[in-house]
């Protein structure tokens, strides 16, 4: 299943979450909606965005 955003929030999906994930200062998100994002594309929970750390991989295994 893809990621929900704005557009696509299922919340009967949502309530059928069972896998949790904490957030630093102890709060449980569910996983779906975990990545989720508002209409203007910002994360609402990942306090860390995807494309910091795109380029760690390659960089990695460059070496």
């Amino acid at each position: 299943m893809a990621f929900q955003d704005a557009w696509t929030l299922d919340l009967d999906r949502l309530r059928d979450c069972y896998i949790h994930t904490a957030s630093p200062d102890g709060r449980l998100v569910p996983f779906c909606a975990y990545n989720l994002t508002d209409r203007q594309g910002r994360s609402l929970y990942r306090k860390t965005e995807p494309h910091k750390y795109s380029g760690l991989l390659s960089e990695t295994h460059s070496a």
